[in-house]
């Protein structure tokens, strides 16, 4: 699990791709392979944390500019750059997996 700030808005849309799934919160952003892998580890990091909480997180994806974006503007970014997307889901709701 990687902690990250959010950067500003990307300057070359074009050759923006989907780098890593991602938890918005209200002071950082965590990154990992896959959402589960974020909440495990946090789970692991901090226990005492209520799963409560984690379902407040904003669930979505950081791209080569380090943008963090919510999960239809990460479907329109994956299909540009010809990312493989597939249907997943986290707490009901659908992501696409930037695979490729």
């Amino acid at each position: 699990m990687k902690d990250q700030t959010e950067n500003s808005p990307d300057k070359n849309p074009a050759n923006e791709r989907l780098v890593s799934e991602a938890f918005r919160l209200p002071d950082q952003i965590l990154t990992g392979k896959t959402h589960f892998e974020i909440v495990r580890d946090f789970l692991r990091a901090s226990p005492g944390h209520a799963v409560e909480k984690i379902l407040q997180w904003e669930d979505g994806f950081v791209t080569s500019t380090g943008r963090f974006v919510r999960q239809d503007e990460a479907a329109v970014i994956a299909k540009a750059a010809g990312q493989t997307l597939l249907c997943g889901s986290l707490f009901g709701h659908p992501i696409p997996h930037p695979g490729a």
